[in-house]
């Protein structure tokens, strides 16, 4: 059982050109668990191993007949494959055997040898076989072990060469040094940087050349080393071969008691950091020095540093404020209102030019406190020009802010008076036009001028500013006159003011606001007081002017009666009298209307006429056609006009409709961009022939032509059914 599967799966090519011995052995293998494949010519053999590769072992026999032999055979075999090749033959001659020795070595059987030395001798040649390919195999292995051993060889002579090249070579100063802190190997490096030769320096204790200052740090480094703890970054002082001191920073990890450790001669940077902090120190001295505040920010607009008056200004300790956004330290807005204000480092940051902060504005704390400020920014430039930060500065001047609007307000408080007091003082202004002016006036003179308005009111009457509203918050002052309360002053504004300029717990009003309307309501009050005396004293003379024209049209009208033997004196006392009438109409005019300085035109020629007209006999039987465009005229310009007037109706009555007792009276006035044309027409015979109004010395003619170049216009005479008398004039 144990052979069967010794050979199991073993296949066995036969090389026998006589069938039947071919068939005991094949018989007598297979018995033994070999898978047997015949072959009866050398050919066949070379055949059959050219397309199987299933075949395990040969058995060859040396005569083939005719063909190659098998010698020739096994030869031509294994030149293709690495088989086994046993020889079976009858020749037992020492020249045979020797020659298949030559060929392979895995055995020879003689014919006839019986079953058990042909399947020992197959048995043996399969173990040869195994143990072949098994040292061939192990030779192989040792021939790449050796080729793997010459190349690490190799490679470890390279690296060391290298390792010695980069330790030669090498910036940084390398140490081989062991824990009892001598120096074991050196780098050339050491000798530029202490300037002792490495015969000096190696071998030696290193503690000697350390500086006395930093003895027990290095003892204690070393204590960490031989406790196999690594040293990442140390500090110490290396005496030079000319007294002199570098520092020199050690990177060490200990191996054992053996020390590896890269060193490098740090004594610039240590300068150079010595310069910084004494810079540090420097600048920190002079910003707390500056009586304003001072920021610094890096390119994201992140705080970096600030002095003790910007921490007392904003609120903030310098260790809260640093690494956050100036935007959370540095909060400003408008104090009108209230919108955030641009922050000037952000300018600066996007523009890279100096930049300043508007006026009116408010830094708010931390806490919520306010300070009006006034800064500047600007960049913080590197060698290269690259921004890589901004410097904030900025002082309170809340006390000089306030100062300067306590004075603008001051200054609006005198102006706004001064306004007043120039529209008091308008030629001919009344005193509804005075109060109307100074409500649309006021509101420019408050702090929200925009959504300020404005109403005065005086007894029934009320005065608004353009778009009045009433308004959530109402400053109002009472107006006082003759003793008496005659109304009141308010400013209103709107509800939808900025929160901050108006609250339930903020009005928008200014204290000085308060005082100017107190100021305003006694100028008003006063005004009204003198316009109303101004008024009734007036009225009074007016009044007594036109009780002394009337009485004296009452006497030239009874005086003109008695001249009834004397025609013309009795005519130009008529005359006299109806210019006296002419003025005494204005005078009524000007009394009834209440403004006591111009009049309608209409309303004044109308009643003059009609007045004028009934003085005559045949003044009903007159038609009166009037056409007047209305306007007002003040009344000394008016009063010419009137004399005018008088004049010419007083003409058409007296030769228009002396013989024909009827008649017709047209007078039209018409008025366009400041120019006014008169026409007082009849339908009378009109002028005699012969008449020549440019050379007429009549006094009536003469005083119209005077009056008409007051008026600065001119008159002329027209002949049409009757006579038409023209004025055109400036208004």
């Amino acid at each position: 059982m144990r052979e069967q599967k010794l050979n199991e799966r073993k296949a066995i090519l036969l090389v026998e050109d006589e069938p039947l011995v071919a068939m005991v052995e094949k018989r007598t293998l297979e018995k033994s668990g070999y898978a047997v494949i015949t072959a009866g010519t050398g050919e066949q053999a070379l055949a059959i191993l050219g397309h199987s590769r299933d075949v395990d072992l040969v058995l060859m026999d040396i005569d083939l007949g005719d063909g190659i032999d098998g010698t020739e055979a096994a030869e031509q075999i294994l030149l293709g494959r690495d088989l086994p090749v046993v020889f079976l033959s009858s020749h037992t001659e020492p020249e045979v055997v020797q020659k298949t020795e030559g060929i392979t070595s895995y055995g020879y059987i003689v014919k006839n040898s019986g079953e058990t030395v042909l399947l020992a001798s197959v048995k043996m040649a399969f173990r040869l076989f195994e143990a072949h390919v098994g040292l061939r195999t192990q030779k192989e292995q040792l021939d790449r072990a050796l080729v793997q051993d010459e190349r690490a060889r190799a490679q470890l002579e390279s690296k060391t060469q290298e390792l010695e090249r980069y330790f030669s070579s090498s910036l940084d100063m390398l140490c081989i040094a062991n824990t009892e802190g001598e120096f074991l190997r050196l780098n050339p490096e050491w000798e530029k940087v202490l300037g002792y030769s490495l015969s000096e320096l190696e071998g030696r204790p290193f503690l000697d050349l350390v500086h006395p200052h930093d003895q027990e740090p290095t003892h204690q480094a070393i204590s960490r080393l031989a406790d196999q703890q690594e040293l990442l970054s140390f500090e110490n002082r290396f005496r030079c071969k000319d007294g002199s001191y570098r520092w020199i920073e050690w990177r060490s990890r200990p191996v054992g008691e053996m020390i590896y450790a890269v060193a490098r001669d740090v004594t610039g940077r240590k300068q150079a950091e010595d310069a910084l902090r004494e810079g540090e120190r420097k600048l920190r001295v002079t910003l707390e020095s500056i009586g304003d505040g001072v920021i610094t920010t890096d390119a994201q607009g992140n705080v970096v540093r600030m002095n003790s008056v910007a921490e007392s200004l904003c609120g903030w300790s310098r260790d809260d404020a640093c690494g956050r956004s100036l935007l959370d330290v540095f909060r400003i807005v408008n104090a009108e209102t209230r919108a955030p204000v641009d922050n000037p480092v952000i300018k600066v940051l996007e523009n890279g030019e100096i930049a300043g902060l508007a006026n009116h504005t408010v830094l708010i704390t931390k806490d919520g406190a306010e300070y009006q400020i006034a800064d500047s920014a600007a960049p913080i430039r590197d060698d290269d020009g690259t921004i890589n930060g901004v410097v904030l500065v900025f002082r309170d001047v809340t006390e000089q802010y306030e100062k300067d609007r306590q004075l603008r307000e001051r200054v609006k408080e005198l102006n706004c008076l001064h306004k007043i007091s120039e529209i008091v003082d308008e030629p001919n202004i009344t005193l509804e036009s005075i109060l109307q002016k100074t409500a649309e006036m006021l509101p420019a003179s408050w702090l929200y001028p925009e959504e300020a308005a404005c109403r005065i009111t005086v007894q029934e009457s009320e005065y608004r500013s353009c778009g009045f509203t009433i308004g959530q918050w109402i400053l109002t002052r009472d107006l006082w006159a003759e003793g008496r309360r005659v109304g009141t002053v308010e400013i209103h504004y709107p509800a939808a003011l900025n929160p901050k300029q108006g609250s339930a717990d903020h009005e928008p009003f200014l204290d000085e606001e308060r005082t100017l309307l107190n100021s305003i309501a006694e100028r008003i009050g006063r005004t009204i007081e003198r316009k109303r005396s101004e008024e009734t004293l007036l009225r009074e003379v007016q009044h007594r002017v036109k009780n002394t024209m009337n009485t004296m049209v009452s006497l030239l009208t009874l005086e003109a009666d008695r001249m009834s033997d004397n025609p013309a004196a009795a005519e130009a006392l008529s005359d006299a009298s109806s210019r006296f009438r002419s003025m005494g109409v204005l005078y009524d005019q000007l009394y009834r209307v209440g403004d006591h300085t111009s009049v309608s035109v209409e309303d004044y020629i109308t009643e003059l006429v009609q007045q004028l007209a009934a003085l005559f006999p045949a003044g009903d039987a007159v038609r009166l056609r009037f056409h007047v465009q209305d306007f007002v005229m003040d009344g000394r310009r008016l009063s010419s006009l009137g004399m005018i007037v008088n004049e010419l109706v007083t003409n058409a009555m007296k030769y228009a409709f002396r013989e024909r007792g009827a008649g017709e009276l047209n007078l039209s006035v018409q008025h366009s961009n400041g120019q006014a044309r008169l026409v007082v027409e009849d339908d009378g015979p009109g002028m005699p022939a012969d008449f020549d109004a440019n050379h007429h010395a009549g006094f009536g003619l003469t005083m119209i032509e005077a009056l008409a170049q007051n008026l600065d216009g001119e008159v002329r005479f027209e002949q049409n059914r009757g006579l038409r008398a023209v004025l055109e004039f400036t208004v």
